[in-house]
């Protein structure tokens, strides 16, 4: 997890941040603070919030490996 060179971020069914590793704070210019945080406020734009908590709805109704990514699109 740690030595990955892909940000890696896991979120609890409720959006909350669990776990982040180094690259993801390193590219989200975030702390290791942001553990216990509410995902979409933190690394969505406010535009986003809603479809990013219906995408993460959606990923955990699906069936394993069927779940599309989560990806902000703004920077």
């Amino acid at each position: 997890f740690e030595a990955a060179s892909s940000a890696l971020v896991v979120v609890s069914p409720t959006g909350e941040v669990r776990e982040a590793n180094g690259t993801a704070l390193a590219v989200l210019g975030r702390s290791d603070a942001v553990i216990g945080a509410d995902f979409f406020d933190l690394f969505l734009g406010e535009a986003e919030r809603v479809e990013g908590r219906q995408a993460l709805r959606a990923a955990l109704a699906s069936e394993p490996g069927d779940a599309e990514p989560i990806l902000a699109r703004e920077g």
